[in-house]
């Protein structure tokens, strides 16, 4: 019941950190390093526990830490193009680490939807500036003032989200392996 306990409090702790990521990022346009040191951090105890308890909710620890490398290699070129921020690729790779090789897909697709629709509401804000309030510096006053940009950690969140999901990393069956049900 400990290694349960455990596992819940880092993978929900993960997504908090993850929520709390994408506030920053539409707030200040700025994330921390320090969100994608707590979210790769919090995998080591949570795959430990899993595992500890015979639970069927990750792979082997050779997977995770080998998706999360390839992330981070490929977004840190995309970082040297200037085309991902660097905040975004450590954060990125600290999520694909969660995601595993059995998830990396459901999560990069769903990022990449997510950040077409940031995109899309970026044009569309910048095009007809239909927020005539708000805090300066904030995402919507960039993207209002002629800047193209996107809070990214919003599509990262929406992304290691639905891998969680699809991988039934709190599924109540998948669980319940961990009380030996």
């Amino acid at each position: 019941m400990i290694l349960l306990v455990l596992y819940l409090l880092c993978v929900l702790a993960a997504l908090a950190v993850a929520a709390a990521a994408a506030y920053s990022d539409v707030r200040r346009m700025n994330v921390s390093n320090l969100h994608s040191l707590i979210v790769a951090a919090l995998f080591f105890p949570a795959w430990a526990a899993a595992h500890i308890a015979g639970a069927d909710v990750m792979a082997g620890l050779g997977p995770h830490l080998m998706t999360g490398g390839i992330v981070l290699a490929v977004t840190m070129v995309m970082f040297f193009m200037r085309l991902m921020g660097g905040a975004d690729s450590k954060l990125a790779a600290a999520y694909a680490l969660w995601a595993g090789g059995q998830g990396v897909s459901f999560f990069l697709l769903s990022m990449a939807f997510a950040g077409a629709g940031l995109s899309a509401a970026a044009l569309l804000m910048r095009k007809y500036k239909p927020f005539k309030s708000f805090k300066e510096g904030s995402w919507v006053a960039r993207v209002q003032g002629g800047e193209a940009v996107v809070p990214y950690a919003v599509a990262l969140f929406i992304g290691i989200a639905v891998a969680f999901i699809k991988l039934g990393m709190l599924s109540p069956a998948r669980l319940q392996s961990f009380i030996g049900g």
